[in-house]
């Protein structure tokens, strides 16, 4: 496995804290920092293999060591500071870095 950096988090610059639903009824989110989102892109889509985003789509990296035990599940949403909203559509994580790749869709909701 992967050393953290000294903040526990294997992500140092780009990062930002979200908040993490792992349901729309749920009212107390968890608030995960030092998350990353990246484009989805063709090297995104490889991870993921037959699906398919449409529209606005982002691929969030949540490190385990920032997510206090909880594990994020399809369906879940992902909350920016600025008010955007992300929808998991597919989840894969990677045991050698301890990082969940969330592909997600903007949330029009």
């Amino acid at each position: 496995m992967v050393a953290p950096h000294g903040n526990n988090s294997q992500f140092i610059t780009g990062t930002e804290t979200i908040t993490y639903f792992a349901t729309d009824d749920d009212d107390t989110g968890v608030e995960v920092d030092n998350s990353r989102r990246g484009e989805w892109n063709k090297a995104a889509a490889k991870n993921f293999g037959s699906i398919v985003l449409a529209g606005d789509a982002a691929v969030w990296r949540l490190d385990e060591a920032d997510l206090d035990e909880v594990v994020p599940i399809k369906g879940g949403r992902i909350d920016q500071a600025n008010g955007a909203k992300w929808r998991i559509e597919a989840i894969r994580y990677s045991h050698m870095s301890g990082v969940y790749l969330c592909a997600c869709n903007r949330d029009t909701d």
